[in-house]
């Protein structure tokens, strides 16, 4: 089982700095060669903590014991439009870029094809998505769809379902949370996600996306 999450644009202001050499892939090499705009600081840092938007924050990550920590390390994904899909402990530097920008070497879904998908794929395992349209698309394009779990976050609101970007970045992150500290390695598993009121929807859940819904009625 692979997880995959989006990237945050607010980086970090507290996370420790590694005294370490960078080791960046050929494809993020070729970019920082191409786009010379790109602004990249100095620093690097392990990429599970350098990233600190919505998403990070709600996992919790000064919780994290050892266990927790190889959880993330064996499972999970962050994808950027620089450095592909990075694992947790990847060492990066503070970037300003994404998918959506334009930039010198155009298209950046075409630059990278499908070697995202590749890179989380390699096993073959099944990919946990709770990351936004924008990044999943460089897997989902090419994944087979059994192999694809998407996962939804709602808030029913005087009986009426309400899904924005702010909901759904809150939620990923405890869920993020909620699988390192149950150790889920089960998709089944997943549907016992209850931290902030959550509860799994049987109903308009189907096996390819799992639906979760959070009561403030």
């Amino acid at each position: 089982m692979k997880i995959i999450i989006s990237p945050s644009k607010t980086i970090s202001k507290t996370v420790n700095k590694v005294k370490e050499k960078e080791n960046f892939s050929k494809e993020t090499l070729e970019i920082l060669n191409k786009i010379p705009q790109i602004k990249l600081s100095d620093d690097l840092f392990y990429a599970f903590y350098m990233y600190d938007g919505l998403c990070f924050k709600n996992i919790k990550r000064e919780n994290f014991d050892k266990s927790d920590l190889d959880y993330i390390d064996k499972h999970l994904f962050i994808l950027s439009a620089l450095y592909g899909a990075s694992k947790a402990f990847d060492l990066i530097l503070p970037y300003r870029l994404d998918f959506l920008m334009k930039t010198d070497m155009g298209n950046l879904y075409k630059f990278w094809n499908d070697k995202i998908y590749k890179k989380v794929f390699k096993n073959e395992d099944l990919v946990i998505n709770l990351a936004s349209d924008e990044f999943s698309k460089t897997i989902k394009k090419y994944i087979p769809y059994e192999k694809f779990l998407n996962v939804e976050f709602f808030e029913n609101v005087n009986g009426k379902l309400k899904k924005h970007s702010t909901i759904s970045k809150k939620a990923r992150g405890k869920m993020l949370y909620f699988m390192a500290k149950e150790k889920i390695e089960n998709k089944d598993d997943i549907k016992n996600f209850n931290l902030d009121g959550y509860s799994f929807d049987k109903k308009n859940s189907t096996d390819e996306n799992y639906i979760f819904i959070k009561n403030n009625e």
